[in-house]
């Protein structure tokens, strides 16, 4: 017997084995976000800038994961002439050059099921803890308004600024090329690091463009690799060329707003320590070039601290990234080479929960995800994002508690490529135009089959539907809702299903009902690559509620024409969802 059969035949037992034992541990599981504790209730997760210049606008957006979306914000204390956005939750304001001191803040944010959440905070008004770089300065200036620091390495290294945790540095418009000494054994330059002596949050003076520019080129990183290529090396890399920015330890409370960063190496921001409430808004990030693996893009997070043994449904302890929040950025032009296809993403994601991405557009990724939650992540919310390309959680480790909803996905959408398990994920009001990969990959199931696999064909098997249609559906794991599905064109291809046991085993987790599919959706099934009406899944139970017709969408994910669910289905759906989450309890 080969080493490959006994090793499905150890891995049948096994699953045999948890099959009928109670220890196994496939709760707890909620049907909707909102049944689930981390995310029943509305929660403010954003760390508001504790300081104002006097006479510069103040401009921060609030940022709340849990509840029911949409919210609608409000001021209950605030000082004169503050404002806020009731949809977005951006808060405004141009304090008075004299009315400096201490100033009391506080947000409301409720609910479209009337829970309410209140964030409270101080605003300290004054020319203390602020500091300035502009093109036009110099780096032995004290960095004032009058007197600013030139470049972005001195205020990265940060020596002498006060108070950095509160501190805010201003950059002025204009061109600041990062330009790092060379560390030995590397082919170039490298990092730029952002040091806990510098000061925490970097905003762009309103009005102006500040532009970082990290100096690497397309025609630097063909040269390095086109270097090793000569040698025989058969899979180049540059990733010790460039420049990228690295966060080093103790700097909780890193923030960026309103820059454009450019020609990167590799990747464009990288953590490595766990840090709590790092963001990135209104940022513009392009022009960054990659090969080999290794997850590249423009944000990535090491994992930190893994401990514990992977076992179903049983979150590793890990110090990872918690309240990061990526808003209102636009990501694109990531190039990539690589004999072995695609790889990483604009971000890629280990260990990072309880965080929020919202409102980003990302685009033109070569060969890699707009974005991966690869590795451990929970409890992470996806919202109003416009992907222009193909999304995934991995599960490697662990996807648990993740609400994707009002998103557009223009590519596919894969759930589970590594080994490892998904659980509670709700992936709702969302428009899709492309293939729907869920449970795939190395992801695990649960609870194996009872019997011997090769009793299950797939798809088109009656006992593999059968095993599907009849698991109960207070045991799924996956809830694909209220989602506008168009399938590519070109294929009509919306799902991808293996032909053996795995569909079985795998798909009685997932609960898909009351999405809108183009009627001439296909299923196919691997790896004959023989096509189906994906109506044909309906005998498993998948697809209750369906409605499937014919409709085409606009650009910007919209249905085209007349569409009698605009009000409760795709991105469209901004009506109150309480009930329509009522409703799928209730099914």
């Amino acid at each position: 017997m080969r080493i490959q059969d006994i090793k499905i035949v150890i891995t049948s037992i096994l699953f045999m084995c948890l099959g009928q034992l109670a220890a196994v541990e496939i709760g707890p599981l909620y049907k909707t976000p909102q049944d689930c504790p981390s995310l029943a209730k509305p929660a403010f997760i954003n760390l508001p800038q504790a300081r104002a210049y006097p006479g510069v606008e103040y401009n921060i957006r609030a940022c709340v994961k849990g509840g029911t979306w949409p919210y609608a914000f409000s001021l209950d204390a605030a000082p004169q002439g503050m404002q806020i956005d009731a949809k977005k939750g951006v808060i405004s304001w141009t304090p008075d050059r004299e009315a400096l001191g201490i100033k009391q803040v506080t947000v409301a944010a409720k609910d479209s099921n009337g829970l309410t959440a209140k964030q409270s905070f101080e605003i300290s008004v004054g020319k203390e803890g602020f500091y300035f770089v502009s093109p036009d300065g110099d780096d032995a200036n004290p960095g004032t308004y009058d007197q600013p620091w030139k470049t972005v390495m001195r205020a990265a290294g940060g020596n002498g600024v006060q108070d950095p945790a509160n501190a805010v540095l201003y950059l002025r418009g204009g061109l600041y090329l990062v330009d790092v000494p060379a560390v030995k054994g590397k082919s170039a330059k490298n990092s730029l690091r952002f040091t806990d002596k510098a000061p925490r949050r970097w905003v762009a003076w309103p009005n102006e463009k500040p532009v970082i520019d990290f100096a690497w080129s397309e025609e630097q990183w063909q040269a390095v690799l086109d270097k090793q290529k000569a040698r025989g090396v058969k899979e180049p890399s540059s990733k010790g060329s460039g420049h990228r920015m690295l966060l080093n330890r103790g700097t909780d409370g890193a923030s960026f707003d309103g820059l454009e960063i450019i020609n990167m190496s590799y990747f464009g921001f990288v953590l490595r320590d766990g840090q709590k409430n790092l963001s990135w808004r209104r940022c513009r990030m392009r022009n960054l070039w990659a090969d080999y693996r290794e997850n590249p893009g423009f944000i990535f997070t090491y994992a930190v601290q893994r401990t514990g043994e992977r076992e179903w449904g049983k979150r590793v302890k890990a110090n990872g990234y918690q309240h990061m929040i990526v808003q209102d950025c636009h990501f694109s032009e990531r190039y990539y080479w690589s004999p072995r296809g695609e790889h990483g993403g604009a971000f890629v994601l280990f260990t990072v929960r309880d965080s929020v991405f919202e409102d980003n557009v990302i685009e033109k990724i070569e060969r890699g995800q707009c974005f991966i939650d690869k590795d451990n992540g929970w409890s992470n919310t996806y919202r109003g994002n416009h992907f222009h390309g193909p999304v995934m959680f991995a599960g490697q480790g662990c996807n648990d508690e993740i609400d994707f909803h009002h998103n557009l996905v223009e590519g596919y959408f894969k759930l589970g490529a590594q080994p490892g398990w998904v659980r509670n994920m709700w992936v709702h009001h969302n428009t899709f135009r492309g293939e729907i990969i869920l449970m795939g990959g190395g992801t695990q199931a649960p609870i194996g089959l009872k019997e011997d696999r090769d009793n299950y064909k797939g798809p088109m098997d009656k006992r593999s539907q059968q095993e599907v249609a009849e698991w109960s559906w207070d045991k799924r794991t996956v809830h694909f809702y209220h989602n506008v599905v168009r399938a590519p064109k070109k294929t009509g291809i919306i799902m991808k299903i293996v032909d053996n046991f795995r569909f079985a085993e795998k798909w009685r987790f997932v609960r898909w009902e009351n999405n809108v599919l183009h009627d001439s959706a296909l299923l196919q099934v691997l790896w004959g690559r023989k096509t189906y009406p994906f109506t044909e899944l309906k005998v498993c139970g998948v697809g209750r509620g369906d409605k499937n017709i014919a409709f085409e969408l606009k650009e910007d994910g919209q249905v085209e024409g007349s569409f009698p669910w605009v009000k409760t289905h795709g991105i469209e759906a901004h009506s109150a969802q309480a009930g329509l989450n009522d409703q799928i309890k209730d099914q």
